[in-house]
């Protein structure tokens, strides 16, 4: 028989992962019981419980944090800054997006760095701003984006479209409106209003056998003008629930407006007394 290496360290026979990562594959879920509620307790069109706080990186030009329970996103903007004289000519400013998943934000750990989705949602958040940031304001200049999300529990895109935005008001580079973002679980008929994370990516057991369908919808709107500045879908759903889905995320876009908008004009009330408490 051989002899077993001194070099190795022989593990256990049987081992557990830790909590929180788990290996296993989705579930497919019930995701409304039979008296109408979701898994939080929340009804189909109720959105989460909202904290907002502007300026709270002192170094940047424009900061906010924005929480939705288990959803917690924080956000700075840098600029308007000169371009470098290697760019082109441009008579409307530009604009520079930098997302990312922290590496502890999600259930199972990502590597640090940016990846092919951050990437991606980066260059979704600069289409988003593109239609609402008047770049005409600021020529021969860039405005710079720095999303970073801190738990992700669903819903992180709209929650990035939000709180940049409310880091732009901050930062007092113009706009056309304040833009929000909400999403929407589309199960057969069923419309789940700001889905967190196993909402989004759990199947319902009537979608799980086929029998109907379902997507996820996200909408980032302009209340003030009306507007939309961004729409996707992800799956298959019919005419008639998609159209009472938009108009679903539109309403909860109106709900969390309210919310940016009081906590910006909290930022400027304490700027204010903070300016005159040093005169």
């Amino acid at each position: 028989e051989s002899m077993p290496s001194n070099r190795r360290v022989v593990g256990p026979a049987e081992s557990q992962p830790p909590p929180g990562v788990s290996h296993k594959p989705t579930v497919a879920v019930t995701l409304v019981d039979a008296e109408g509620c979701r898994s939080d307790g929340r009804s189909i069109d109720e959105i989460r419980p909202m904290y907002m706080k502007a300026g709270v990186v002192s170094r940047a030009n424009g900061s906010a944090y924005l929480e939705m329970k288990h959803t917690k996103v924080i956000c700075a903007v840098y600029g308007p800054r000169d371009v470098g004289r290697r760019e082109e000519f441009s008579m409307k400013g530009k604009l520079s997006c930098d997302f990312r998943f922290l590496p502890f934000s999600c259930k199972i750990r990502r590597t640090p760095g940016q990846d092919a989705e951050h990437k991606d949602i980066s260059s979704r958040l600069v289409q988003t701003f593109e239609s609402v940031v008047c770049l005409d304001r600021f020529p021969k200049a860039q405005v710079d984006i720095c999303v970073n999300v801190l738990q992700d529990d669903g819903n992180a895109f709209s929650a990035a479209v939000t709180c940049a935005s409310a880091a732009l008001a901050d930062a007092g580079v113009e706009m056309f409106d304040i833009v929000t973002g909400c999403s929407a679980k589309l199960v057969g008929e069923r419309i789940l209003l700001d889905p967190t994370l196993d909402e989004e990516q759990h199947t319902a057991v009537e979608a799980e056998q086929g029998s109907v369908s379902s997507g996820l919808l996200t909408i980032c709107l302009m209340p003030s003008r009306n507007e939309v500045a961004y729409i996707s879908l992800h799956g298959e759903v019919d005419a008639d629930t998609l159209v009472k889905a938009t108009r679903s995320c539109s309403d909860g876009c109106i709900r969390v407006h309210e919310v940016v908008r009081q906590s910006l004009v909290q930022s400027v009330l304490q700027r204010q007394k903070h300016s005159q408490t040093k005169r």
